[in-house]
């Protein structure tokens, strides 16, 4: 789940409890400054109802892990980072045991008292890892956290900052009025063989993960 699903998903469980209250209205502002104008007219343009896509949007994971705790090959994805406030990174035990408990209250010990959507939001929206590399020197136990596949910050290169590789090379400039539009594009990873596949629409480039500048050493 990206911070556009949250806002969208916020949106529609608020709409459809009163359609006029103050966290609708809110919740409709915020989405249509960050592009779901589309909203609007939707349904009028289609004759579906944009409520159809709560459950889907609901089942959205936070975090997706891939692989077993304690294997090698073992990465996780998400929007943001996984960054707690501390500061200090989510471990794979931790977000093991957050999984294990399918939908409960996350233990709020290990949280410092942060809630769920606390937790939620900071990793949907947060960019702090990547504007401040220096917080990995005030993070305690960075290397219990596997490789995690991280997105929202835009960035012209994969860059690995404490165990989180941003690829969000900001795809959706590249068909905007920038003065450098071809210098936005989409990248693509191949885990197995740590690779990397980049493309503006119009070009592509390849390379591996391990050329300078993009260590996946812990």
């Amino acid at each position: 789940m990206g911070n556009h699903e949250w806002m969208l998903l916020r949106y529609l469980v608020a709409r459809n409890q009163d359609r006029q209250s103050e966290i609708a209205l809110s919740a409709r502002e915020e989405l249509v400054l960050h592009g779901g104008k589309w909203v609007l007219s939707f349904e009028e343009q289609t004759g579906r109802t944009l409520s159809e896509w709560i459950p889907a949007l609901t089942a959205l994971p936070f975090i997706a892990s891939i692989g077993n705790a304690g294997e090698p090959d073992r990465f996780h994805l998400t929007h943001g980072d996984l960054l707690l406030d501390d500061p200090q990174l989510l471990s794979d035990v931790l977000i093991d045991a957050m999984e294990e408990q399918d939908g409960s209250s996350v233990n709020q010990n290990i949280f410092n008292g942060m809630s769920d959507e606390d937790i939620l939001r900071r990793g949907i929206w947060s960019r702090r890892l990547f504007d401040h590399p220096h917080y990995p020197a005030m993070m305690t136990q960075p290397d219990k956290l596997s490789l995690v596949y991280a997105g929202h910050a835009v960035t012209p290169k994969p860059r690995l900052v404490a165990s989180h590789l941003f690829i969000d090379g900001g795809s959706f400039l590249a068909y905007r009025h920038n003065e450098r539009p071809q210098d936005y594009g989409l990248y693509m990873i191949d885990h197995q063989r740590q690779y990397c596949y980049w493309t503006n629409g119009r070009r592509i480039v390849d390379f591996p993960l391990s050329e300078p500048g993009i260590t996946l050493s812990k």
